[in-house]
């Protein structure tokens, strides 16, 4: 089914990983579709619906699966791709990914074709595969495979190139870097073997590197970021933007250390600049007169935090030691 057209008169940008889809040929309509049916603005991206002589009817034999596809909207049958899209000004549209790609990472909407396609920008990088890893006890993880030119290229140094490009939740918290990804007899990625290998190297990964807090200040500021990002057992090296941390989550975090640890001084430049629990342990302690005042103030953030209402109520009441 072809139903657009791009026209490819100068060299292609370096920065480009894919064609545009283009324009609708003669004939032919498009729509780029949000949730709720209604057409999406220029760059957002939205379900690509198409309309034309050349939509078929239907599938054959698939009543159902016709019905689902195929939808009536304004006069007109609309084929409904499952492509993701969005417009650009000039009216051209740009493929980002599938719309059964669309996962949910600490409560942001991401497309992994878009992830895929921050991931061939940088530098060394020839392909790569996003998925949404299932981890015990905590939230999904993000994950990617990479296919690298270069043997120079690392996980961590694909980590830092994605800063400048997007967001931190949409830095994939595990990398793995390989050799070649498998594809399917039908030429295309086989993202079900991608999706089993990362399920195991992040299996791998999660305790033979992870370092439990060490003392009460570590352990009280683990379970205030675990408490903001949904996650248990946050380990002192574990990044906490990579763990889908932002700026709103940082400022909450810096709040609730102010009031609850008793730390007045800390600000949200020192959770971006020190973005792992031992390291902001460190820099809190450095701040302190005395050294094991946090630590104290910690002990009793974790008695209390520990304790039911009923205890709580019953530790307020008893009157206060001279």
């Amino acid at each position: 089914m072809h139903n657009s057209i791009f026209e490819v008169t100068e060299p292609i940008p370096d920065d480009w990983t894919a064609l545009p889809f283009g324009v609708p040929l003669p004939n032919n309509a498009c729509r780029v579709v949000d949730d709720t049916g209604a057409d999406c603005p220029d760059w957002v991206p939205g379900e690509y619906w198409v309309s034309g002589r050349g939509i078929a009817r239907g599938y054959r034999g698939r009543p159902d699966l016709t019905a689902e596809r195929f939808v009536e909207h304004d006069g007109r049958i609309w084929y409904r791709t499952g492509d993701l899209v969005r417009y650009w000004p000039d009216g051209t549209l740009e493929f980002v990914g599938r719309a059964d790609h669309r996962v949910k990472i600490s409560g942001y909407r991401v497309e992994l074709g878009e992830v895929e396609t921050a991931l061939r920008r940088v530098p060394g990088v020839r392909t790569a595969v996003a998925a949404l890893i299932a981890v015990s006890g905590e939230s999904d993880v993000l994950a990617a495979q990479v296919c690298a030119d270069d043997a120079s290229v690392t996980a961590e140094g694909i980590r830092q190139a994605l800063a400048d490009l997007v967001p931190a939740h949409m830095i994939p918290r595990h990398i793995t870097v390989v050799e070649r990804i498998g594809f399917t007899d039908a030429g295309k990625l086989d993202r079900r073997a991608v999706a089993r290998e990362l399920e195991s190297a992040v299996s791998q990964s999660q305790r033979p590197g992870h370092r439990a807090p060490s003392t009460p200040l570590q352990s009280a500021l683990a379970t205030i970021v675990g408490d903001l990002l949904g996650r248990q057992n946050i380990g002192i090296d574990d990044d906490f933007f990579a763990l889908g941390g932002d700026s709103v989550l940082a400022t909450q975090a810096v709040a609730r250390i102010r009031a609850w640890l008793d730390a007045p001084d800390i600000m949200v430049a020192d959770i971006f600049a020190n973005r792992t629990v031992s390291a902001l342990a460190a820099v809190l302690g450095a701040g302190e007169r005395d050294p094991g005042r946090l630590d104290q103030v910690a002990e009793l953030y974790l008695e209390v935090i520990g304790m039911d209402a009923e205890s709580v109520l019953a530790a307020s009441q008893q009157p206060a030691k001279s």
